[in-house]
């Protein structure tokens, strides 16, 4: 998983319409026994940032795509066989042909 999708799932867990609300300890709890414990963290560093950035200049996209980009270059860095997404449509969309066949929902 990208190291940016840590900050991803605190945020998401922490604005959940749901009562009682999730605490911050317990969202971070929830990240590092749950989640962290069960994937590999791939970086999201400069290079994946430009390669993103590339993604959706050349699609002419604007908004919260690049951050499904940003997802898709750290996944293209990585030798996951897989990349899961509730968001098929934009992965699907913004993925090149050589990352095509590993989107699938979970």
């Amino acid at each position: 998983m990208s190291v940016h999708s840590i900050a991803e799932t605190y945020a998401a867990l922490t604005r959940l319409p749901v009562q009682p609300r999730i605490h911050a300890s317990e969202a971070a709890r929830i990240v590092g026994e749950n989640i962290l414990e069960h994937f590999e963290c791939v970086p999201a560093g400069k290079d994946e940032y430009l390669q993103a950035l590339s993604w959706v200049r050349d699609g002419s996209w604007s908004g919260a795509k690049i951050y499904d980009a940003l997802l898709l270059a750290c996944a293209a860095q990585s030798p996951a066989e897989r990349i899961y997404t509730f968001n098929l449509g934009d992965f699907r969309l913004l993925a090149p042909a050589a990352l095509q066949g590993r989107i699938c929902a979970p």
